[in-house]
């Protein structure tokens, strides 16, 4: 009836909830624990029945040895009274004493219950009547004198109960080995019953798991083999078939996804062959270059030099002028080549810049004294305060100075002023460069920083150069989320001035959500932030550089770390939301672990801010309370 029960119940219907195969190998482990209780209660029965058996043999064995004693102390007691003797106290005590016990033990066993022997049915009342009447024909015996005569039928009477107690004997043997038997057709039969349940139990739920989970893996494997869509068959609604309808709908978002991806895949490829087109003519250009160019000049130039040093022989004064000319030439020239391939570089970000906070105005300084030691017709001046520190590559910002103030010399009148001034602002740091020269028209302005553009005539002075000195300029700046504008007018000199953003917390905040916005997905721009605020007096420094070198080694190599204020901190990861929170997770744990009371937030882009600003405003309204590391994980502490 159970295995019944278990296959009607196995059977999807469409009422069936989603939990029906839990439900199901509930049933089937309540059959089976139901089927061993009732085969261990069946093994009980049958060990009970054995050891009663047991019992009643035993006892009939002191029936037969007491039967023994009374027969042979009767026949003993009438022989010694036929020869003329009495017979001895004792021994008529020890007779009665038999007597009573051989009945007394009869009337354990059930009265009036029929035993079948071999010749017939007997019941203990009529052993009883009939020891009861071999009792009082002894007795008799033994007070008076019998005769041989009297003797015999005692004899023959005691001989043919020995024989009746071991027909009984026989007979109960008999029973117990029929006991026997019966329990252990009954065992054998439960144990059948048993076995058959369980290996149908065992088919039903081999075909209502394995053959399921068989045809999910074929579908799998065709469609990781073929790259289709090969949805899997949903055989029941139970928690198989669960797995198996969001298998078949995850399995249509990736091809709807393959299909957009294919889409841009061939936009992609279109781009790429033009793309690749120009690139081919960058590299044929700068290929010229570094074969066509640099190698001849610099064996122009060391030939030159050789030459002026009178090496290959002595030159005269007009001689030593045209190469002093030779020379120059040659210098401006290889200067062109490397600017052009700084210029590659940049555009390329093949130039990686190492951008960090540090000093501005030690920087200007040095250039300003550097440049002054070069010339000694202009006047090189700094006007400049102590400025806060600076979000900047230091060497790329020396060479964005040289080229300014190289360029400013080449257009200032002899005996001028070059004047750098930096001044600071809310955010940005503004850095000038003006001189007192012929100036710009508007138009030249806005041609300014294009590359390969002179907006003087050659023969005008400071026109030598190659007109990639600002465009070099602005790319530097550009990438340092910078600005550069020229300001200038006829005759009024010209003023260059460029920005840096001020290494304050909100710029570095912003930065970090810029650079991991560019490096999330295209579709997504998935990224979280995870908030710290560490426990501990305000305005710890030293707490705060302690948390981010110990968090540094339990996270990624691409996370960013920012200072927001004196009291907490940031981590922008490039993840999205299952991510996020098990980055959290583990966060949350190497801190409970190591000690470390530190409240924690947590926001996603764009999910909970399309703004900087937005997403530090949600992690702050998250901040929960530190987490407690126990042995069935990290929970946060109660407020």
């Amino acid at each position: 009836m159970g295995v019944l029960l278990l296959e009607r119940h196995m059977k999807p219907t469409p009422q069936s909830t989603t939990y029906a195969l839990r439900q199901q190998l509930n049933l089937a482990a309540a059959i089976l624990l139901v089927l061993m209780v009732a085969a261990g209660c069946l093994a009980l029965e049958v060990a009970r029945q054995q050891h009663a058996n047991a019992m009643r043999l035993v006892r009939w064995q002191e029936q037969l040895r007491l039967a023994d004693a009374l027969r042979q102390s009767a026949e003993q007691s009438v022989s010694e009274r036929m020869e003329g003797r009495l017979v001895p106290l004792q021994r008529q005590a020890v007779f009665d004493e038999t007597f009573r016990r051989l009945v007394q033990h009869l009337g354990a066993f059930q009265r009036g219950e029929p035993m079948a022997l071999g010749t017939g049915q007997v019941t203990v009342d009529e052993i009883i009547r009939r020891l009861d009447s071999y009792h009082a024909r002894v007795t008799a015996m033994m007070e008076s004198k019998p005769t041989a005569e009297a003797f015999a039928p005692i004899v023959a009477e005691g001989i043919r109960l020995q024989v009746l107690f071991d027909a009984v004997a026989a007979m109960l043997e008999s029973e117990s080995i029929s006991h026997v038997e019966r329990a252990s057709r009954w065992q054998l039969a439960a144990m059948g019953v048993g076995l058959a349940a369980f290996l149908l139990g065992v088919w039903l739920l081999h075909r209502s798991i394995t053959h399921p989970l068989q045809r999910m893996v074929q579908s799998i494997e065709t469609m990781r083999r073929t790259g289709r869509l090969v949805k899997v068959p949903v055989a029941a609604n139970n928690e198989l078939g669960l797995v198996a309808g969001e298998f078949n709908r995850l399995a249509e978002h990736i091809e709807e996804q393959k299909q957009r991806l294919r889409q841009h895949i061939v936009e992609l490829q279109r781009v790429n062959i033009e793309l690749d087109r120009l690139a081919n003519l960058k590299d044929d250009f700068l290929a010229t270059i570094n074969h066509q160019l640099r190698t001849p000049l610099t064996a122009v130039f060391e030939g030159l030099m050789l030459l002026k040093e009178g090496v290959l022989g002595a030159v005269s004064g007009e001689q030593r002028q045209i190469l002093s000319t030779m020379e120059e030439s040659s210098r401006r020239l290889m200067h062109l080549v490397e600017e052009v391939l700084d210029l590659t570089m940049l555009r390329s970000g093949r130039r990686l810049l190492d951008r960090h906070p540090d000093d501005l105005t030690k920087l200007l300084r040095e250039v300003k004294a550097a440049s002054q030691s070069q010339t000694t017709m202009h006047t090189v001046t700094l006007d400049c305060q102590p400025l806060p520190p600076v979000f900047m590559d230091p060497e790329a910002i020396h060479d964005v100075m040289d080229h300014l103030l190289r360029n400013a010399l080449r257009h200032a009148p002899t005996g001028s002023e070059i004047r750098i001034e930096a001044r600071s602002g809310p955010r940005l740091v503004d850095v000038s460069v003006k001189n007192t020269g012929q100036g710009l028209t508007q138009k030249q302005v806005e041609r300014l920083f294009q590359p390969f553009v002179h907006l003087h005539s050659p023969d005008a002075p400071g026109s030598e150069g190659g007109g990639m000195g600002l465009a070099l300029c602005r790319q530097v700046i550009q990438r340092h989320a910078g600005t550069i504008r020229a300001e200038s007018g006829l005759g009024q000199g010209t003023t260059i001035t460029f920005t840096l953003p001020i290494a304050s917390a909100s710029f570095l905040f912003e930065d970090a959500c810029r650079g991991a916005k560019e490096e999330a997905e295209y579709e997504t721009e998935q990224f979280g932030l995870v908030l710290l605020a560490p426990e501990g007096p305000a305005g710890s420094p030293a707490l705060l550089e302690q948390l981010e070198t110990f968090l540094r080694r339990h996270t990624h190599r691409g996370d960013r770390f920012v200072r927001i204020d004196d009291t907490s901190m940031a981590i922008v990861a490039v993840t999205d939301q299952p991510g996020l929170q098990a980055m959290t997770l583990r966060l949350c744990g190497v801190l409970a672990e190591a000690g470390l009371p530190v409240h924690i937030g947590t926001a996603l882009h764009p999910a909970d801010g399309d703004t900087p600003e937005r997403l530090l405003q949600a992690a702050r309204s998250r901040l929960a309370a530190p987490a407690t590391y126990t042995s069935a994980g990290f929970l946060p502490q109660s407020v």
